[in-house]
C-alpha cells in the first residue's frame, strides 16, 4: 500500500446543462455547476464513496482558511499495482467555491471509504479512509487537518489479517461518533467497531453472520414512542441469497464485546440482486427506527425501508423506475446499475426526510447517464421535479467497454451537516478518454442539482414557466404564482397520495405573472397532498404540499 501526499492547483469547469430526449423520457437537466477533480491516472475505476462536513468557527480553526465547508470523496481501482485515490476539498462556508484542494494517492486497495470526524477538546478535524489491502488485510488510516488544511496521518491501524478480500464500510453520525464493519473471511462473519469521544472500541463479532459477500452499514439516533433515546449501529448484508436488515446497540459495541447478536429487523429472499447494497438511517428520528436500503435488479430500481409512520411500522418495498411513484416509468428500456441512496438533511421547520436515490442508467447505445430521483419517505410518492434528474456532466455519448459505474450521496452528518447534498461519480472523458471523478451538489430539499429561488418554486427549464406555491403547509388556501411565457391555459389539480382528485381549477392566463389560488380547502383532511399544474394540458410541475 502507498499512501503519499499530493497538492493540487485548483481548477474548475462550468458543466454541460442541456436535457437530454431519448425514447420519449425528457431528463430533468442540473444548472448548479459540478466540478471536476481527481487524478487522471486512475485508469479502471471500480466504485467511489464520500463524506461533507459542514465547518465553524469552532470545527475547523486550526486551518488557517477561515470557516470552511469539508467534503470529502474517493474512488478506487482494484487491479494489482493500479492506483487509488482520496479527493479532500475545502469550499468557502455554505458555498461550493473551492479554497483548498489535496489528495491522497493510494495502491493495491480495494473499497476506498471515507469519513470525517472532529477531535473533542482540540478543536481539530480528522479524515479518515477505510480500505481492504490486497492480500493482506482491512485498515484504517486517520489524517489530521492542520494549518493551511495540510494532512499528516497520524493513525494507521490494521483491522484485519484476512488474506481474502472483503467489503469495509463507514458511517458517521454525528461531530464524534462513527462505525466501521467489515467483512472478514478469515473468520467468515462480519466484524465492527464504533467511535465515541476520541476512543474507538475493539471490533465485536457479528453473529449469524457467514458466507457473506455484501455489507453496508448506517447508525441511527432515535425516541421510541415513550420518549427513550436510543443510539444503534444498522447493517444489510447479503449471501447472494437473501437479504437481512439487522441493528446493534451502539453503548453496548462501546464496550468491546467480543461477539454480539444482532437484532434482525427484516429478511427479504427471492431478490434478484443486480449490484451493491446501500444503506442510511435519518441522522434523528421521532417515535421510532428508521431504515433504508436500495439495490438494482438491473431492469429496475428497488428501495426497501421501514417507517413506524407506515402500515405500523412493516416493512415496504418501492419501485423506483416503474412509475409505482406516480413518476415516468423507465423500467425496461434501461439497464440500470449502481444505486445508492441518502436520507435528505431536515431543514428547520421540517419533521419528515424524503430519500434521494441516485443511479447509472444505460440503453447500451447513445444514453449513458448517472440520474437520481426523490421520494417521500414513505414511498408513495416521488418529490423530486416531475421527471428524472441529470447529474451534471454525466452524459457519456457512448457505452465504454469495460466500465464499471458507481456513485455515492453522502450520508447526512446529524450534526454538522453540509450546506449541500454532495454526490461523487465517475465517468469517462470522450475527448481524452480518461476517467473523470465528478464532484456535484444541490441544497437539501431541493432535487434538483441547482439553485432555485425557493423550495416551493418549480421551473420548467424546456419553456421558462415558473410556479411557486405558499404557504406549505396550508391551513384553507393554497396560493399558486404562475409565470407563463405565452397566453395559456393553466390547470391546477390537488390529489391526495392515492390519487384522488380533491380540488381541480382552469384558467385561461395571458402572458405573465399570476396569483392563483385553491381554497376552501379547510374541510379535506391533514396529510400530505400532490399540486399538479398543467399548462396548455402539458404537465409543468408536480409539488408535494402538506395540509396541517
Amino acid at each position: 500500500m502507498l499512501h503519499c501526499f499530493t497538492k493540487k492547483a485548483f481548477t474548475a469547469f462550468l458543466l454541460a446543462t442541456s436535457a437530454t430526449t431519448l425514447t420519449a423520457q425528457t431528463f430533468q437537466p442540473p444548472a448548479l455547476p459540478g466540478i471536476t477533480y481527481g487524478d487522471p491516472n486512475i485508469k479502471s475505476p471500480q466504485r467511489t464513496s464520500n463524506h461533507a462536513m459542514a465547518g465553524n468557527a469552532s470545527y475547523l480553526p486550526s486551518l488557517g482558511l477561515g470557516v470552511v465547508d469539508l467534503y470529502v470523496a474517493a474512488w478506487n481501482d482494484p487491479d494489482p499495482g493500479a492506483l487509488s485515490e482520496v479527493t479532500i476539498m475545502l469550499t468557502n462556508s455554505g458555498g461550493i467555491s473551492p479554497v483548498w484542494q489535496s489528495s491522497i494517492i493510494y495502491k493495491d486497495v480495494q473499497d476506498l471509504e471515507v469519513g470525517s470526524r472532529r477531535e473533542p477538546g482540540a478543536n481539530e478535524t480528522t479524515v479518515l479512509v477505510a480500505y481492504y489491502q490486497t492480500g493482506i488485510g482491512h485498515f484504517l488510516d486517520e489524517y489530521k487537518l492542520g494549518p493551511g488544511g495540510a494532512t499528516g496521518l497520524i493513525n494507521h491501524t490494521q483491522l484485519s489479517n484476512t488474506t481474502v478480500y472483503g467489503r469495509i464500510r463507514m458511517d458517521f453520525h454525528a461531530l464524534w461518533t462513527g462505525a466501521i464493519a467489515w467483512i472478514d473471511p478469515s473468520i467468515n462473519a462480519i466484524q465492527t467497531m464504533v467511535y465515541d469521544n476520541n476512543v474507538w472500541s475493539s471490533p465485536t463479532v457479528v453473529n449469524g453472520t457467514p458466507n457473506q459477500i455484501d455489507m453496508d452499514i448506517a447508525l441511527e439516533s432515535y425516541t421510541t414512542s415513550t420518549g427513550n433515546s436510543i443510539q444503534e449501529v444498522h447493517l444489510v448484508y447479503s449471501d447472494g441469497v437473501s437479504i437481512t436488515e439487522s441493528s446493534l446497540d451502539f453503548s453496548t459495541l462501546t464496550s468491546s464485546p467480543a461477539a454480539m447478536w444482532p437484532n434482525i429487523n427484516d429478511v427479504l429472499t427471492g431478490a434478484s440482486i443486480q449490484s451493491r447494497l446501500t444503506l442510511d438511517c435519518p441522522g434523528f428520528s421521532a417515535n421510532g427506527s428508521r431504515w433504508a436500503y436500495t439495490y438494482s435488479e438491473l431492469s429496475d430500481i428497488i428501495v426497501r425501508f421501514r417507517d413506524p409512520a407506515v402500515s405500523g411500522g412493516t416493512t415496504q418495498t418501492t419501485s423506483v423506475t416503474t412509475g409505482a411513484l406516480g413518476n415516468v416509468g423507465i423500467a425496461g428500456s434501461y439497464k440500470m446499475f449502481s444505486p445508492t441512496l441518502n436520507y435528505e438533511h431536515v431543514p428547520a421547520g421540517s419533521t419528515t426526510n424524503d430519500i434521494m436515490i441516485g443511479w447509472y442508467a444505460t440503453d447500451g447505445t447513445g444514453f449513458n447517464n448517472y440520474i437520481a430521483l426523490r421520494m417521500d419517505p414513505t414511498g408513495s410518492f416521488y418529490t423530486s421535479a416531475f421527471d428524472y434528474l441529470d447529474l451534471p456532466a454525466a452524459q457519456m455519448p457512448f457505452s465504454p467497454i469495460p466500465f464499471t459505474s458507481s456513485i455515492s450521496l453522502n450520508k447526512t452528518d446529524a450534526k454538522t451537516p453540509s450546506s449541500y447534498s454532495y454526490a461523487t461519480y465517475y465517468n469517462v472523458d470522450p475527448v481524452t478518454g480518461l476517467n473523470q471523478l465528478h464532484h456535484a451538489f444541490h441544497p437539501w430539499t431541493n432535487p434538483l442539482f441547482r439553485e432555485l429561488p425557493s423550495e416551493n418554486e418549480e421551473a420548467d427549464l424546456a419553456t421558462g414557466n415558473r410556479i411557486s406555491t405558499y404557504p406549505n403547509p396550508f391551513n384553507d388556501q393554497l396560493n399558486i404564482s404562475v409565470t407563463t411565457t405565452e397566453n395559456s391555459v393553466v390547470e391546477l389539480l390537488l390529489t391526495d397520495i392515492s390519487g384522488r382528485a380533491v380540488a381541480h381549477t382552469n384558467n385561461a392566463l395571458f402572458k405573465g405573472t399570476h396569483q392563483l389560488n385553491i381554497d376552501k380547502l379547510d374541510g379535506i383532511a391533514p396529510g400530505n397532498y400532490l399540486l399538479t399544474v398543467l399548462i396548455n394540458q402539458k404537465k409543468a410541475g408536480v409539488q408535494k404540499v402538506t395540509k396541517n
